[in-house]
């Protein structure tokens, strides 16, 4: 699909990787690139306007508990508790780890950049918005995710 996008052959497509990571093509300097997969599901972001990254989960059973206190401080970990009280599935949950994903893979750091510190907005966290914009790390992002069935993708955009 890349490559279909870029106008070259598979084989002609290279994409290499920074020191955190973050995939880029050296051949396209002016193209912004990022990756997903979630349950043999995959996601791709292509952008010539700046910096994106996606994030792609399946709404499925998860333990989520135990990896809330690495993705979340305490008072955005109450809020989120509080949304998937009256949830099937952990959806707020799952929205807010796409979400965080997507951002630190924007700003080129991926989860390691630490998704404590990426704090969402609440009417975002309980689902009354599905769009917001952040500032992290110096670039002014734009957030978008959706839920189509029981897949959620989100993406984080340099605008």
């Amino acid at each position: 699909m890349l490559a279909c996008l870029l106008g070259r052959e598979s084989a002609d497509v290279l994409i290499a990787h920074d020191e955190m990571g973050k995939p880029f093509l050296p051949d396209f300097p002016d193209v912004f690139i990022s990756f997903s997969d979630s349950e043999g599901l995959n996601g791709l972001a292509l952008s010539r306007t700046g910096a994106v990254g996606i994030d792609v989960e399946l709404v499925r059973p998860v333990g989520w508990e135990p990896m809330l206190s690495m993705m979340a401080e305490d008072n955005e970990a109450e809020v989120i508790r509080a949304a998937v009280a009256h949830e099937v599935e952990p959806i707020a949950f799952l929205r807010c780890w796409t979400a965080k994903e997507a951002i630190l893979k924007a700003i080129g750091t991926g989860l390691k950049g630490g998704a404590r510190r990426t704090r969402l907005p609440s009417a975002y966290i309980t689902g009354e918005t599905s769009c917001f914009s952040q500032e992290q790390d110096g670039l002014k992002l734009e957030v978008q995710t959706f839920q189509t069935g029981q897949l959620i993708v989100t993406r984080a955009l340099a605008v």
